[in-house]
């Protein structure tokens, strides 16, 4: 979360949305980056230290254009927006850097994306493009604005995704560092847009928070339905919240992989799975029920989502890549990458191994 100065801060919880005069502070911050980035800045060595002089206006925001992909998004292909975005991720995380802002634990989440510091890896690129294949080929083609849940949404940077797609996304997490986090990103976003993104994060319990809530066109569930307990439960919700011929898209890891299902075991120390109960609702301070890492494979997956009434209409498997398991050698290579990209396209037309990807993405349709 952003390090601001008690002066900007009415209460101590930066979740609360009680930041007075952030705007003003958030573009004195803007001012510096960009005065740190700007050619036309001359530095000169002195004894005491650094010394700049500058020969340019500062903007009064971040200037940044907003990348074309986002632009028409219908008029570019899923890779290409996928990249785009991992290249505002990169912009995303310098500016905080250079704020003074909270990096660590998004620099984390998004650790198969880079290596050091800020350098992004072509296969994880790649590899984040496919995964996120099935929803944004369903959100560019869209001709309307759709309303979106991101359930589980972390520290909300697909929410944030799909919000420069032009959708009207709401953001819902159950630990409230996470969401303080997601909060503290939006206006990263809003400043290089002409418009306000439309986006909210709500720091809530999911089966609360659908019990009331209005209807969406599309709910999303990327590394969600493995820790939401009971799954059933939140897919019955998820049935009955979605207008007609709305969508549920899932992606998890993709238990009949072998890597994918270790993984799942190391993490909760067990080969069997209890949920655990670490994490408190955010209203009723009550223990909440949380799933440790209760994966599935695709084809569990979609029999338990046709068994709450959704018509599966696409599974894509993807994670052939394994961008994290190679060397930084072998990522690194541009010709190594290219041919190592075009292994998923090849993998998928052999029956043999074609399910075996370490991700799944499945795409259900209210009907």
């Amino acid at each position: 979360m952003p390090s601001l100065p008690p002066q900007y801060i009415q209460q101590n919880r930066i979740g609360e949305r009680s930041i007075e005069n952030f705007n003003a502070f958030y573009f004195q911050i803007a001012k510096k980056f960009m005065k740190a980035n700007d050619p036309n800045t001359k530095r000169t060595q002195t004894r005491h230290g650094n010394s700049e002089k500058h020969h340019s206006d500062i903007p009064e925001t971040i200037n940044i254009p907003l990348p074309k992909e986002f632009k028409k998004p219908e008029d570019h292909t899923c890779d290409d927006i996928a990249a785009a975005f991992c290249r505002l991720l990169q912009k995303e995380l310098s500016f905080r850097r250079k704020a003074g802002m909270s990096v660590q634990p998004l620099r984390l989440y998004l650790s198969n994306l880079f290596e050091g510091q800020n350098t992004l890896l072509p296969l994880g690129v790649a590899g984040y493009g496919q995964r996120l294949a099935p929803i944004l080929d369903l959100l560019r083609k869209s001709k309307k604005r759709l309303t979106v849940c991101d359930a589980g949404c972390g520290y909300g940077t697909e929410s944030l995704l799909f919000a420069l797609l032009g959708m009207n996304v709401t953001g819902i997490e159950l630990v409230s560092e996470r969401c303080d986090l997601a909060l503290s990103r939006i206006d990263f976003y809003n400043s290089i847009c002409e418009t306000r993104l439309k986006i909210d994060f709500r720091n809530v319990n999911a089966f609360p928070f659908l019990m009331r809530s209005d209807t969406f066109d599309v709910i999303w569930a990327m590394e969600a339905i493995s820790h939401i307990y009971p799954p059933e439960k939140f897919l019955d919700l998820a049935y009955s919240k979605l207008n007609k011929g709305g969508r549920l898209i899932i992606s998890d890891p993709n238990k009949i992989n072998p890597l994918a299902w270790l993984r799942s075991v190391r993490i909760r120390g067990s080969l069997s799975h209890a949920p655990h109960t670490r994490f408190l609702d955010p209203e009723t301070r009550q223990p909440v029920e949380y799933g440790q890492e209760k994966i599935y494979s695709a084809r569990t997956m979609k029999k338990i989502l046709i068994e709450s009434g959704f018509h599966p209409e696409r599974i894509h498997i993807s994670g052939f890549l394994g961008s994290n398991l190679l060397p930084k050698t072998i990522a690194r290579n541009p010709r190594l990458t290219d041919a190592i990209k075009r292994m998923p396209h090849i993998i998928r037309k052999l029956p043999v191994f074609r399910g075996l990807g370490s991700l799944y993405t499945i795409v259900a349709q209210k009907r």
